[in-house]
């Protein structure tokens, strides 16, 4: 999906000819001007940085890879997250020292939090069965929006809080993925087939 810059002036978007078979490229709103970001073609999916001068990108393959890189190419790729399924990287803590991920395609994928800047090990934050994936902090950072596939794959959203605690709401009644939360944190956005 199409990635929006925090300024509103810039989109990032995976370019190519099928799911991690692309590269990132940045389309200048103001400019309108394309400039292809990596030459790998390999690349699945992107996010802005809350800070707009970065980016993550997941590589497909075995191991799926993710990587912050600076968008002004002034150093090199950061190797943040490996594993062995492709990793589905869906959204950064609002000071950007965090992402959610999921294992795509794992029969049970959980959604983990991991720290972008120490060398820490993921931490699962929920962890039910079936799938779970797409996940998006609140804007303050005290909140999680996911998708998982209840009644036989049809997902829902659901959201919890990012400290703990079993209690979670469904906030979705006929089906949905890729929640995304208003600015204010006070609506939650989704997708339904």
């Amino acid at each position: 999906l199409p990635q929006l810059s925090p300024d509103g002036k810039q989109i990032l978007v995976s370019i190519g000819p099928g799911t991690g078979k692309g590269d990132v490229w940045r389309f200048d709103l103001e400019r309108n001007l394309l400039t292809r970001l990596t030459f790998l073609d390999i690349v699945s999916q992107v996010l802005w940085a809350p800070d707009g001068g970065r980016m993550l990108y997941t590589t497909d393959g075995v191991p799926g890879q993710s990587f912050l890189q600076t968008l002004d190419g002034r150093s090199p790729p950061q190797l943040v997250l490996t594993s062995e399924t492709a990793p589905s990287v869906s959204g950064f803590s609002g000071d950007g020292l965090s992402i959610l991920f999921s294992e795509y395609g794992a029969p049970d994928s959980n959604v983990s939090v991991l720290s972008v800047d120490a060398a820490t090990q993921p931490k699962v934050i929920v962890d039910e069965p079936g799938p779970q994936y797409g996940a998006r902090f609140s804007p303050d950072g005290k909140w999680v929006a996911y998708a998982a596939d209840v009644r036989g794959g049809e997902p829902e959203i659901f959201v919890r809080r990012f400290d703990g605690g079993a209690a979670k709401w469904q906030v979705s009644s006929n089906g949905g993925r890729a929640p995304i939360w208003s600015h204010d944190g006070n609506e939650i956005f989704f997708l339904q087939d």
